[in-house]
């Protein structure tokens, strides 16, 4: 089933201006590999967010659960409980925005999963989205279309990459094509997984998913401590700064 993503779990996210913090100077080559195995890369030098966590300026949200916290943005949900997240200024620019990379630096606690999303849309009181992973089970990149109860696809899984409790920055290229979707992730600098969605969704805002493990297996919720998230985007791209 779908789901949304809100300052306050249920409200519409409202455009606010972008602010570039300290993480400015990256590395704007995406590599992957190509379906006949050669490499290419893809720039996409335009910083759409840069994030230090100093202040909300961007909108990510507070509340419960949510907080800022000496330079970190802390995701605290209860126990089996998801919660999905994205910056207005990124909700802002989503009709734009269909190829970026994302970098995000972590570490979690008694998480199920922590995953960037990609192409996310709300429509009709539902969703969808490329969801890049790593959990306690493995890693995956999954499809989520629009619908109430539509199936969730994994388009890639390697079940030997898992989530743990020390610092971890995946990695995730999200370019779409006229005629597809290339996704990949890449943990802690290693390409682990890439697929292609040959029914490429449209443009949407990439955002920050987390998913706590049920109280009976890994505590009393999970708690996951972001420091660093960054997308970046083609030459072209609207309100890139």
């Amino acid at each position: 089933m779908g789901h949304q993503r809100s300052r306050d779990r249920y409200a519409a996210l409202a455009p606010c201006p972008a602010r570039v913090g300290r993480w400015t100077a990256l590395l704007t080559a995406v590599l992957l590999l190509s379906p006949t195995g050669c490499s290419s890369a893809v720039e996409l030098p335009v910083v759409l967010l840069a994030e230090d966590f100093d202040d909300d300026d961007n909108g990510w949200g507070t509340g419960e659960g949510l907080r800022l916290e000496a330079g970190a943005y802390i995701v605290a949900p209860p126990p089996g409980q998801r919660v999905a997240r994205a910056a207005d200024v990124l909700i802002a620019q989503e009709s734009t925005i269909d190829r970026s990379r994302t970098t995000m630096d972590f570490t979690a606690t008694n998480a199920a999963f922590v995953g960037v999303e990609c192409a996310y849309e709300a429509s009709g009181g539902t969703s969808r989205w490329y969801l890049l992973r790593v959990g306690v089970d493995g890693s995956r990149i999954e499809r989520q279309p629009f619908g109430q109860g539509a199936d969730v696809t994994t388009l890639a899984e390697d079940r030997s990459v898992v989530l743990t409790d020390g610092p971890m920055s995946p990695q995730a290229p999200c370019l779409r094509s006229d005629e597809d979707y290339r996704l990949a992730l890449a943990v802690n600098g290693r390409t682990v997984l890439e697929a292609t969605d040959p029914e490429p969704f449209g443009s949407g805002a990439p955002g920050l998913v987390v998913q706590a493990a049920p109280a009976s297996e890994r505590g009393d919720g999970a708690e996951v401590r972001i420091d660093r998230f960054v997308v970046t985007g083609p030459d072209g791209t609207a309100d890139g700064r």
